[in-house]
């Protein structure tokens, strides 16, 4: 059974707290490319979020193989070498940030800050809240970009563009 997103949207008005939907309720819709969802995804998005600002871990890293990495490369004309799918892999990135942040403000603030600004967990600590609500919070918002991930991923494979490399 497939769960669509506006589904999702019905499920998150049932009593969800904060309006966010936990990643076991999600089940992922056909599939892209070589490409799963679940926890080995979500992981790969933490790995990519932490090289944010390292183009050749960026580049070399799974993700750079995304689909919506390559149309994104492709609309904007970027190089076809490591450096435009590092920029592009970014730029997807930052687009599934700004979608989670509709939903989740608050999640999409912190990843935000932590990995695209560098800010470390001591500067939250300071600011009152705890390390392991700060963590927690951070790995609620990791799993709600990547389903945000996988929904660009799914519209830039519906998309069908023949011209673009992956």
């Amino acid at each position: 059974m497939l769960v669509q997103p506006e589904t999702l949207t019905a499920q998150r008005t049932a009593g969800t707290p904060g309006g966010r939907v936990p990643l076991e309720w999600r089940v992922a819709p056909a599939p892209h490319g070589d490409l799963e969802f679940g926890e080995p995804l979500v992981a790969l998005v933490g790995e990519a979020l932490k090289g944010f600002h390292d183009v050749p871990r960026l580049a070399g890293g799974a993700l750079a193989g995304l689909r919506a990495v390559a149309c994104y490369q492709h609309e904007q004309r970027l190089a076809g070498d490591r450096l435009g799918r590092a920029y592009a892999l970014r730029a997807v990135l930052c687009q599934a940030l700004a979608r989670l942040a509709t939903q989740d403000a608050e999640g999409a603030t912190l990843l935000e800050a932590r990995f695209v600004r560098g800010k470390p967990i001591a500067h939250f600590e300071v600011e009152g809240y705890a390390r392991a609500t700060l963590l927690r919070r951070s790995r609620q918002a990791l799993q709600q970009l990547t389903w945000e991930l996988w929904v660009l991923e799914g519209e830039a494979w519906a998309a069908g563009d023949e011209d673009v490399k992956t």
